[in-house]
């Protein structure tokens, strides 16, 4: 599992990126504390079960942690989805037919914003469409 400093540097990375705002003011106004200890626990969980989280699994809970929690000003749907894409491509995780199937996309990601799918269930589906790559 990569290291929830790693985790977090990479989601703020992304976050400046789109919103033109420097890390350091992303850091002091950006409520992160839930993704914090979210991590830490997956940490501690990870420390006990071999099996849990895989790379994908870890991305995902956080790429969906970030849409559903909204942390940011604006763009958390764009910033997730665009941090989980470059974890993703870090773990050599194929993320199928983006441009094809970019509505099915849309919808799960509206689903999940908007709460009609558990962040457990993005995440399946999130494995599910890596694992078919």
């Amino acid at each position: 599992m990569a290291s929830g400093v790693e985790l977090l540097g990479d989601l703020l990375l992304v976050a400046e990126i789109k919103l033109g705002v420097p890390v350091e003011q992303l850091l002091r106004d950006t409520p992160l504390s839930g993704l914090e200890s979210m991590l830490t626990d997956l940490l501690e969980k990870s420390a006990t079960d071999d099996a849990y989280p895989t790379p994908v699994e870890e991305v995902a809970i956080c790429a969906a942690w970030v849409i559903r929690q909204q942390p940011f000003s604006k763009y958390n749907r764009e910033i997730g989805y665009e941090f989980m894409r470059l974890k993703l491509d870090e773990a050599k995780a194929l993320w199928p037919r983006p441009q094809e199937e970019a509505h099915e996309i849309e919808v799960k990601l509206d689903a999940l914003e908007a709460d009609s799918i558990s962040e457990a269930r993005f995440v399946e589906w999130v494995c599910l469409r890596v694992a078919t790559a």
